[in-house]
């Protein structure tokens, strides 16, 4: 558990908690009403997770220059190509099991 010493600090972390749990709602709200809610759960918080090591890695890289920025680009074009083969799986898999939910952007 972390203690938090400064008042300032900890008035900004709870910010940035009331802004995450907002986020939660506001998505959900977004997500098409033929999205299961369990599908949602687990893709806004691997999302999330995803979101956290990638911002992580960039900002650790800009302040220690350690690295190269070449294979942090390769590294980024690989997730966006799982995500886009993901996306095209679970489209397949929709089709054969027919499925309501089909993304409509593919």
């Amino acid at each position: 558990m972390v203690i938090i010493q400064s008042t300032a600090i900890a008035i900004a972390m709870r910010i940035i908690a009331m802004f995450c749990w907002g986020q939660w709602a506001n998505t959900q709200k977004l997500a098409s009403k033929e999205w299961r809610f369990q599908l949602y759960y687990w893709d806004f918080a691997i999302g999330v997770l995803l979101l956290a090591l990638v911002v992580g890695v960039i900002t650790t890289y800009f302040s220690t220059r350690v690295g190269s920025i070449s294979v942090l680009a390769v590294g980024v074009g690989f997730v966006v190509v799982a995500i886009i083969l993901d996306a095209l799986a679970y489209r397949r898999l929709a089709d054969k099991c027919n499925l309501s939910f089909k993304p409509k952007f593919l």
